[in-house]
């Protein structure tokens, strides 16, 4: 198990991002991705500690494929990008939570399912 400690001084609004926003689920150890190879990493918010500054990323996870519906699915749901970016090796983007600390989703797949999203119209979309 690897657990990521995150320092937060809005400990309820982070849990709650955590689990009911981003979907990962309640474990013992934190907040469990509940994503396909990444099982074993857990995220712990925690009062207190230092906070890195922008462009510190605590951690990175990948999805297989849908990116742009999964980061659509996101910002409904109020959640913000710091950059969502299409490069020559696929979609990425970096997420802050409600502390204001940045991790880092990732897909190596360019199809997405629903060809009606178009991230042009996203502020924080970038194409390099």
């Amino acid at each position: 198990m690897f657990v990521v400690f995150l320092p937060s001084q809005k400990i309820d609004e982070s849990e709650n991002f955590y689990e009911n926003i981003m979907g990962f689920y309640d474990d013992v150890h934190g907040y469990r991705l509940n994503i396909k190879g990444y099982e074993n990493i857990c995220i712990r918010p925690q009062i207190g500690g230092d906070k890195y500054p922008a462009g510190h990323c605590y951690f990175r996870y990948e999805i297989e494929s849908n990116f742009l519906t999964y980061c659509k699915n996101l910002m409904d749901k109020g959640v913000e990008f710091r950059i969502i970016a299409m490069t020559p090796g696929g979609y990425g983007g970096i997420v802050i939570d409600p502390d204001g600390n940045e991790f880092i989703v990732e897909c190596p797949e360019f199809e997405d399912d629903d060809s009606s999203i178009n991230p042009n119209n996203w502020e924080c979309y970038r194409r390099y």
